[in-house]
């Protein structure tokens, strides 16, 4: 249960295991067992009793050969299981920061037409900077895309005005806690635009 416990935590941090194979529709049991594997392998390397004492020096670099592949291979294992765990949460980040699009005011889109219209926007990079017990700490790039209305509904009726279609991108950071398996990436989410090409 205990080894159980330290591979879930390697693996997902905070993240319950609810949300992992519901929401992520992960086999946990699946993504764990690489990780297992090789911490099983590293504790057979390393656990030496007084019968088994070595003395030989050949005996002894294969042993140490053998510890420190099984680290490697438990670092790679780790890598490989958490690699699949972030690339699980790509569709939840990107709904997050939809919702923020769609929900939100922007400055930076706002300050630049009469009307901004969000359109769409693009995920392009993920990082996720940490999962601990409590937090997950993310980093998102991307681009969005909008029309930009210059001039009022009637003036557009009138043939007054015009809509520009724009990208822009943008990098939004989330700090989401690990606490419910719904609320796993939307408890914070802060986009800025960078609007800089407009003024070129």
């Amino acid at each position: 249960a205990a080894k159980t416990h330290r591979v879930t935590y390697i693996v997902q941090g905070g993240l319950p295991i609810e949300f992992v194979t519901d929401s992520l529709q992960l086999d946990h049991d699946a993504v764990c067992c690489p990780l297992i594997k090789a911490m099983d392998k590293l504790n057979k390397a390393t656990h030496v009793r007084e019968k088994t004492l070595l003395t030989d020096d050949a005996a002894i670099r294969a042993l140490v050969d053998a510890a420190l592949n099984s680290l490697i291979d438990l670092f790679k294992a780790t890598r490989e299981c958490q690699q699949e765990v972030h690339r699980q949460l790509a569709g939840e980040i990107h709904d997050a920061v939809l919702d923020t699009f769609l929900g939100e005011t922007l400055q930076e889109l706002d300050e630049q037409s009469t009307h901004t219209l969000f359109d769409y926007h693009q995920t392009e990079d993920i990082q996720v900077m940490t999962i601990d017990d409590e937090f997950i700490h993310l980093k998102v790039s991307g681009t969005v895309y909008a029309d930009l209305q210059y001039g009022s509904g009637s003036d557009m009726r009138n043939d007054m005005g015009a809509v520009i279609s724009d990208s822009y991108p943008y990098t939004a950071r989330l700090q989401s806690t690990c606490r419910s398996s719904r609320e796993i990436i939307k408890d914070t989410v802060d986009v800025s635009v960078d609007n800089s090409s407009f003024f070129e």
